[in-house]
């Protein structure tokens, strides 16, 4: 019996080594420190992304990839270029009626733009923008998934990038939520963001408008 408990005292102790050394060697090495500073490659990059993002070219998602990738492979740590590949993969997602078949792997874009965005948050983690498209892409791959615990973990990801620019994530959020059945209980909720962020952003609008108009026929 003395034998037995001292085998197991020993089995405890190298467990608690072996986790206490894996948790401080995570918990201290250094974080990936962000770049704003372009190499001429990113610079490329990035700007045929915008250009073919702009005119709708969703044909070009392939070669923006590619360009995007050779240019984080030569500076790992650009921010821009990471959060790029991101939406990127995003926009290959959300069109994908537009490709004349849709493979079953089209949802490997949902699992690479978090891949992105996870780096891109750890990067900047202050950036709502980052922060609320992980969520979205957290919760779309959970419910792809079957995965309830990753949806409700994407879903206080949310909560936290509304609270830091709800105007900008409530849109998006809800955008995630009102493509699920109505009979989902966050059906509702993303309906009712999505209104919200529409009649805020119309009143704004019209009340620049009025002053417009005001202020043109006093000229």
């Amino acid at each position: 019996m003395k034998k037995n408990m001292k085998k197991l005292f020993v089995i405890v102790i190298i467990l608690t080594t072996c986790f206490g050394c894996s948790f401080l060697a995570t918990r201290f090495t250094s974080k990936k420190n962000l770049s704003f500073n372009q190499t001429n490659l990113s610079k490329d990059a990035n700007k045929f992304f915008w250009d073919n993002y702009h005119q709708g070219n969703y044909d070009s998602i392939p070669e923006i990839i590619e360009k995007l990738n050779h240019a984080l492979q030569e500076s790992p740590n650009d921010l821009r270029t990471t959060a790029h590949l991101g939406f990127v993969h995003i926009w290959a997602l959300s069109e994908r009626q537009r490709l004349p078949q849709i493979s079953p792997d089209i949802i490997e874009h949902n699992t690479l733009s978090r891949r992105y965005f996870t780096e891109a948050n750890q990067m900047d983690p202050h950036d709502p923008r980052i922060l609320g498209f992980l969520a979205d892409q957290t919760i779309l791959e959970g419910i792809h998934l079957n995965n309830k615990k990753q949806q409700t973990e994407g879903y206080f990801l949310g909560l936290k990038s509304i609270r830091m620019w709800p105007q900008f994530n409530k849109f998006t959020l809800g955008y995630i939520f009102s493509n699920l059945p109505p009979s989902e209980k966050n059906f509702k909720e993303g309906l009712e963001w999505q209104y919200e962020t529409s009649t805020t952003w119309q009143g704004r609008f019209n009340c620049f408008t009025k002053e417009r108009r005001r202020t043109s026929g006093n000229n």
